[in-house]
């Protein structure tokens, strides 16, 4: 997989100079911009499906998502 994003200009990989097996990666600029452009996206796709709900309504809801993940975790 990161032989992929390397090779589309999304990551880069440098080997350590005091031990060749470390291999660091990091984003690229491209990489990070890609990034930022779909986190935006993702906040904006957020913001719209909490759209008319009141804080009481996500109060209520949140209790709810607590209460299952709570009962999942136990499983």
């Amino acid at each position: 997989m990161l032989e992929t994003l390397a090779n589309a200009g999304l990551v880069e990989r440098t080997r350590s100079e005091r031990d060749r097996r470390v291999v660091t990666t990091r984003l690229t600029p491209e990489g990070t911009r890609r990034v930022e452009a779909k986190q935006a996206e993702l906040v904006a796709k957020w913001a719209d499906a909490l759209t008319g709900f009141d804080e009481r309504d996500l109060e209520a809801a949140s209790g709810v998502l607590a209460r299952l993940g709570e009962y999942l975790d136990g499983l």
